[in-house]
């Protein structure tokens, strides 16, 4: 049977025999018996005294007063709960017992597991019915609060109006409330309930210092505890916490932002369970949004008051100014008169609320706008400042170009207040661009080969970089297409790519192997540049070339030096790798020699029996030959470990083969053309490969996305980029105080896929890099190692790889207290993404 339950019991029983009988047995139950009386008032008496968990109330008692009467006048002053005991179960009788006093009775005579039944039975029900009128008054509360924020727009009367409420609905001691600024500055404070020391209290709060409880709730959302009188409540201000009670804090946050805190006193001992605490933080996070509301509504009608100031000198002006709130779509909060001149609405049409800011941008620049304003936020600024260009449909659906110069407000925690924009219409000179562009690109004297086709692809102009660079003139090429250049070298994947990428009106580059007139190979880069008219449609391309032969071998023989390099230092760590498994290899087939040349003495012996069948005392010899050559050589021990030891030999092999694989793969020179690359086996070949790198530093971690795509890729390139990123990860490690400790650091790998993009992290817990280097990380030649451990070039070699050969994206994100994140994004290109080049 569990006792788990314990309880301070007052026995009432007019008889001293089945009196002590209850209380030993409520003693065996583990329970204390804290007094036993026999008469009804003096039960009364001792109960409103001793306060007892639960009385054992016997119906039948001495004196005027039975124990129903008992019990009622008891919970007429304390709500104790109580079980009766009675020989007699009369229904005139049990009908007297009130349910709301009344926890059950037992009939006498009753056994231990009788008592212990009803005991752990009433016992639950009081714990029960205590947490549903604590509930109860906090959901009252609640109500209360949730009336008060609706009508009280006042943040004093709101505070106040908060305690009081707490006050009165809870019965809590006392209630103080707490008003910060956005930079934890001290505003206001509003208390109920009796506060001692109210005067110094306040003193205090308006220097600056607060309660160490309440700080604790302005730093974390969840309801902070503290029941404890320790050093840390000595010098506390608040004074709440005394040796008869302890505080209970809750923070008001909202969207990041700590408005304050409210600091609750209660009873020593109280129970607070989970649910008070989660409706006490449904409360805070309430008020605090009421808080935020308010706040929100002065700010606007503060800039309202600042726009209307300007407003006389924009309406006179070509710029339309607008204000909008960052909701969904930009709701348009203001705007300037003279908006009609460009959009066509007026400013009534656009306040109206029917029509948002986004509705107004041209559906194929709305994305690019929005990526525009996420931007702008990083940094966590106050202020900060969106230039950019973009199309509008007017109310008449004519598209004009405009440039947008919008501040964003933020507050300290990040949380945008509003959108302050300044728009021009800029068509015109967007035309003139274009003409100014086209013309550029005709320039005949450009270095650079130029050649404008039709939509069809057929050449209609070539300038005389082209001519020098291909050795063709434009009469020969003239209404040709471009493929006569071809020299079928290039990937037919890179071809796809690129009409893919143009025929969809984006802008190509990359690097295509050609054919000279006289018949010799060259590498060019090329920018494919799609030509549009008025209604965004294809009308031709405009290509841009350059031969970048000499330049791309002398980065080739680079990148394969500094690979060879990083080969000959990785040498000695895959030789020991190596050599690990080829020591327990030769120790196991020296093993295996010698326990063959044993058990095949004893096959010989147990073949000669053969021979013995006519000679029983040879036979018995030889038997017991073999018996003590078995005894000798420990035959199950050699049945135990042969097998072992050819599986341990096997699994040597296998890693010495996967070793040798890696390296192969990654000291291979490559393509210099893009192929269908797994970027995991590329990742997991790179860890293999620089093991001996790492291993004595940190631990490889890898999350890698099993469902990733191959992609179009230079896999030799990307495992150079993905070597220098862990090898740089383990010396930054190794230089830690913890590692030169003995305690490994820790380097993560991950891998997804994202908005057609694959995403590759390389993360580490070390110690980071300055802030003042970072913008150089990049940059040829840089390192931050000692001399002789690095020559600087590798990140270099990484950018280059990644954004311009793969035409990717390389970032990262480091400091002393997370380590040095790396992002690579590779664009997802596949063979049979588009129709062939035809």
């Amino acid at each position: 049977m569990n006792f788990e339950i314990k309880a301070r019991i007052l026995i009432v029983e007019d008889e001293a025999i089945t009196a002590e009988n209850l209380k030993r047995m409520l003693m065996e139950l583990g329970h204390e018996v804290v007094g036993v009386v026999y008469e009804g008032q003096k039960a009364i008496d001792f109960a409103n005294k001793e306060r007892p968990d639960l009385i054992l109330m016997d119906i039948k008692l001495k004196g005027r007063m039975d124990g129903i009467e008992a019990a009622a006048r008891i919970c007429e002053v304390r709500r104790t709960p109580v079980i009766f005991t009675t020989a007699y179960a009369n229904e005139e009788l049990l009908s007297r017992t009130d349910l709301n006093i009344s926890y059950g009775y037992i009939l006498k005579p009753f056994t231990r597991k009788d008592l212990w039944t009803a005991i752990t039975i009433a016992l639950n029900k009081k714990r029960q019915d205590r947490k549903i009128m604590s509930l109860n008054s906090l959901l009252s509360s609640i109500r209360n609060v949730s009336r008060l924020i609706t009508h009280q727009k006042n943040v004093e009367k709101l505070m106040q109006g908060t305690c009081d409420n707490l006050i009165q609905t809870h019965g809590y001691s006392c209630v103080m409330g707490l008003l910060l600024d956005e930079k934890q500055n001290f505003i206001l404070a509003k208390y109920a309930g009796t506060l001692k020391n109210k005067d110094s209290i306040f003193e205090q709060l308006q220097k600056g210092r607060l309660g160490n409880c309440m700080l604790k709730a302005v730093e974390q959302t969840e309801v902070y505890i503290h029941d404890k009188t320790d050093a840390i409540c000595r010098d506390c201000p608040m004074s709440i916490i005394d040796h008869e009670k302890s505080a209970m804090t809750m923070g008001l946050h909202h969207r990041g932002r700590c408005f304050g805190a409210i600091c609750i006193s209660v009873p020593k001992g109280t129970a607070i369970t989970e649910e008070e605490k989660l409706l006490l933080k449904e409360i805070g996070a309430d008020i605090a949004y009421a808080f935020s509301n308010i706040e929100e509504q002065q700010k606007r009608q503060k800039m309202s008051r600042e726009l209307h100031k300007a407003n006389e000198i924009i309406n006179a002006s070509p710029a339309v100014a607008f204000l909008w709130r960052d909701e969904e779509g930009w709701p348009i909060e203001y705007v300037s008169r003279n908006v009609s001149g460009l959009f066509g609405y007026t400013s009534e049409e656009l306040l109206s609320g029917k029509i948002k800011y986004s509705d107004l941008i041209h559906p194929d620049d709305l994305e690019e706008v929005k990526k525009e304003a996420v931007r702008s936020q990083i940094g966590h600024r106050q202020k900060m400042t969106s230039n950019i260009t973009y199309r509008i449909r007017t109310k008449a659906g004519e598209i004009k170009w405009v440039k947008d110069s919008t501040t964003i407000y933020q507050d300290e925690s990040g949380v945008i207040d509003r959108y302050q924009g300044i728009i021009v219409n800029i068509t015109d000179q967007i035309e003139s661009e274009k003409r100014l562009l086209n013309l550029g690109m005709a320039i005949n004297e450009l270095t650079e080969g130029i050649v404008i086709t039709n939509i069809k692809g057929n050449i209609e102009y070539v300038n005389k970089g082209f001519e020098k660079i291909t050795q063709y003139s434009f009469e020969e090429v003239k209404g040709k297409n471009p493929r006569i250049l071809k020299s079928g070298k290039t990937d037919p994947g890179i071809y796809k790519e690129l009409w893919h990428t143009i025929l969809s009106g984006k802008i190509w580059a990359g690097d295509l192997t050609n054919r000279r007139k006289d018949g010799s190979d060259y590498i060019e880069n090329m920018t494919i540049v799609p030509l549009k008219n008025e209604n965004e449609g294809l009308t031709g391309f405009i290509a841009i070339k350059r031969d970048v032969s000499e330049k791309l071998l002398m980065e080739r023989e680079l990148r394969q030096a500094q690979k060879l390099e990083s080969i000959g230092q990785l040498a000695a760590g895959i030789a020991h790798e190596i050599n690990t498994p080829i020591q327990y290899i030769g120790d196991n087939i020296r093993f295996l020699s010698s326990g063959f040349k044993d058990l095949l003495k004893i096959l010989n012996m147990y073949e000669g029996l053969a021979d013995t069948l006519d000679d029983p005392d040879r036979t018995r010899q030889l038997l017991a030959a073999a018996d003590t050559a078995k005894g000798e050589m420990d035959l199950p021990f050699l049945l135990k470990e042969i097998p072992d030891s050819i599986r341990q030999s096997l699994e040597g092999v296998g890693n010495i083969t996967r070793i040798v694989r890696a390296m192969k793969e990654f000291s291979h020179p490559g393509s210099r053309e893009k192929t269908m690359t797994d970027i995991n086996h590329c990742i997991t070949t790179t860890i293999t490969v620089a093991k001996n790198e790492w291993k004595y530093y940190a631990e490889v971690l890898t999350d890698l996305d099993p469902g990733l795509p191959s992609t179009l890729c230079l896999p030799g390139e990307l495992n150079q980029v993905l070597l220098n990123l862990i090898t740089n990860a383990a010396q930054a490690l190794a230089e830690t105080p913890e590692v030169k400790a003995g305690k490994k650091g820790k380097i993560n790998i991950s891998t997804w896929q994202c908005e057609g993009k694959i995403v590759i992290t390389v993360a580490d817990n070390g110690p980071g890099i300055p802030a003042e280097l970072q913008h150089r990380v990049f940059d040829p030649f840089f390192t931050t190692k000692e001399p002789g451990k690095g020559t600087g070039q590798g990140l270099t070699i990484a950018y280059t790889t990644v954004v311009e050969k793969l035409q990717g994206e390389i970032y990262f994100k480091s400091d002393p207290e997370h380590g040095t994140t790396f992002t690579i994004k590779i664009p997802i290109l596949q063979n049979d993404e588009v129709e062939d080049e035809n």
